[in-house]
């Protein structure tokens, strides 16, 4: 790939992140947390 290809679509992965984000913020903080815990218990029970 292009260094131009793959920065485009870090670039464009960057920004849906911050999109979801922000969308989890807003509307489903609760569920975005709870997620986030049951991901780092994941990890940490490996």
């Amino acid at each position: 790939m292009d260094e131009q290809a793959v920065r485009l679509s870090l670039l464009i992965g960057t920004v849906i992140i911050f999109v979801m984000i922000s969308i989890f913020v807003k509307k489903k903080m609760r569920i975005f947390l709870a997620g986030l815990m049951v991901v780092c218990s994941c990890l940490h029970g490996e």
